[in-house]
């Protein structure tokens, strides 16, 4: 997830500095990506979660580290959204579409 996340930040700036709307849907995708797996993994990772951990656990600090990187991902998302309106005047903000689909019109 690290690898993603990391990947989304290269990508944002990146589409933001060419004005690539391609990279900006790429970051868009990789998004909703990560979304899921916060969705599906880390309910059921805290559902593991007794209350019996100290504030040092690696538990808790991977949990930390993770609702972090949602944001990353948000920040990542708000920039490409903003290539997209750069590019096409087209206000994205807010649209989430499935995988593999083209962005509703």
């Amino acid at each position: 997830m690290a690898d993603l996340v990391g990947e989304m930040i290269k990508n944002s700036l990146d589409s933001f500095i060419r004005n690539d709307l391609e990279m900006a849907e790429e970051v868009r995708r990789t998004e909703q990506i990560t979304d899921d797996l916060n969705e599906t993994d880390f309910p059921r990772a805290s559902d593991l979660y007794d209350g019996g951990f100290q504030n040092d656990s690696p538990f808790l600090n991977g949990y930390a580290g993770i609702k972090k990187s949602g944001a990353y991902c948000r920040s990542c998302q708000g920039i490409a959204d903003m290539v997209t309106y750069m590019v096409t005047g087209e206000c994205v903000r807010h649209q989430t579409y499935a995988l593999g689909e083209k962005e509703p019109a």
